[in-house]
Parts: structure tokens; sequence; C-alpha cells
């Protein structure tokens, strides 16, 4: 089992969260969802469904509130 990886300087919380097209688990303003960068925006998008049913792009000044993140397992080939 994986483990939510704490971002200890949230005012700089980019520096700590994965920029590499990955999709993983992420916690902001309190509620999971999953994330992923998006290298034509330089945002991260970010989706908290079920309570959100599209995704966000997170303002650059917004990026404080993450708290947490955590990698995907790997997906089944199937």
């Amino acid at each position: 089992m994986m483990n939510w990886i704490k971002i200890p300087d949230r005012e700089n919380a980019r520096a700590f969260l994965p920029q590499d097209g990955s999709q993983f688990l992420a916690i902001w303003k309190g509620a999971p969802g999953i994330c992923q960068y998006d290298d034509e925006l330089e945002l991260f998008c970010l989706s908290l469904f079920p309570s959100e049913y599209e995704v966000m792009a997170v303002a650059l000044e917004r990026e404080r509130k993450f708290t947490h993140w955590m990698p995907l397992p790997p997906l089944p080939e199937d």
C-alpha cells in the first residue's frame, strides 16, 4: 500500500508534485482528487470526482492549497 506524501513547503508546492505527465492522487483544499500536470497550460489539472464532474486547471497562486500527493499504482495491462 502506498502512503500519502506531505508537501513540506506549500508556498512552493509545484516543486514537490510530479510534472512528468503522470496522473497521481492529490489532496487539494482537503478533498482528494486525480491530478496531472499539463505541459501546454503549464498548470496542474485536477478532478475532484464525484463532487465535481469537470476537470479544472489549478491557478499558480492556488497551488499552495495542495497538501499531500500519492502516486497511483501501476494500471493493469488489459
